[in-house]
């Protein structure tokens, strides 16, 4: 690696890009931005290489350090356009800001016109300041996830108002709607993947027999005949609120339900 400056990688990373566009004749018309994370067994006293940090990851492995990558890839293909490795212990909206303006750069010399573009990014990347920082690109058109939780009205009034819309011969529930985000009036369009509902629900539902599972466990605590001590009022409502603790466990029907003949 000392045989390939760092500073180099860009300007080979660019020729290529314009090889594969012109080669491939590669469409810009809808662009796909995300990090990732690698977590790597570097000893925490080595100094020689400051990328790897400590930092969230899916894995859970935050005892070891890792480094991110930030990638841009075409739709037809998945084809990559831009990288940027960075330091891991960054979030994804720091380095959204401190990756577009380079990745803009890199489009405009490689595509020229951006008009017909439209970059996709996901609801981790958004802050007033990177929505502000893209506004003023006039030519780049962009589509990003919402953090539904901060939406919670939109959402209802979705959930009265979907109409079904026909995309590739599948009918997709959608609503739409312009409001004011951040100081700009932006479109809002609020759908429901089947696919991704279908695993959330069968996610709620393992979370929600988990809990089943403790409270009987407790259920037999208590009714046990070879218990040496009782339990007071507070140490079973402390033990019980913290097995009902959770996401979307108390919004549950019937775990309110079980909880109640529970206790």
């Amino acid at each position: 690696m000392h045989c390939l400056p760092v500073e180099k990688i860009p300007l080979i990373e660019k020729e290529l890009v314009e090889k594969m566009a012109g080669l491939y004749q590669v469409k810009p018309d809808c662009l796909f931005f995300d990090t990732t994370n690698f977590f790597t067994f570097i000893h925490s006293a080595n100094e020689h290489c400051e990328l790897p940090q400590r930092g969230k990851n899916k894995q859970k492995r935050t005892d070891l350090r890792q480094f991110g990558m930030a990638l841009l890839v075409t739709r037809e293909a998945q084809l990559p356009l831009f990288h940027k490795t960075y330091e891991g212990n960054n979030n994804d909206i720091t380095v959204f800001k401190n990756t577009f303006e380079a990745m803009a750069k890199r489009l405009r010399e490689v595509f020229r016109d951006l008009s017909d573009m439209t970059l996709v990014f996901d609801k981790g990347n958004n802050s007033r300041d990177n929505f502000a920082m893209i506004d003023g690109q006039t030519d780049i058109h962009y589509v990003c996830g919402l953090v539904p939780s901060y939406f919670k009205d939109l959402i209802q009034e979705a959930n009265k108002n979907f109409q079904k819309i026909k995309i590739d011969d599948e009918e997709i529930p959608v609503f739409r709607k312009k409001m004011e985000i951040w100081g700009t009036e932006r479109t809002c369009v609020v759908t429901i993947s089947e696919q991704l509902k279908q695993g959330q629900i069968q996610g709620i539902h393992q979370y929600l027999e988990k809990k089943y599972k403790d409270l009987e466990e407790f259920k037999s605590q208590l009714e046990s005949p070879k218990r040496r001590k009782s339990f007071s009022k507070e140490e079973i409502e402390t033990r019980l609120s913290r097995i009902i603790r959770g996401q979307f466990i108390l919004e549950s029907p019937e775990f309110r339900i079980v909880f109640g003949l529970s206790g």
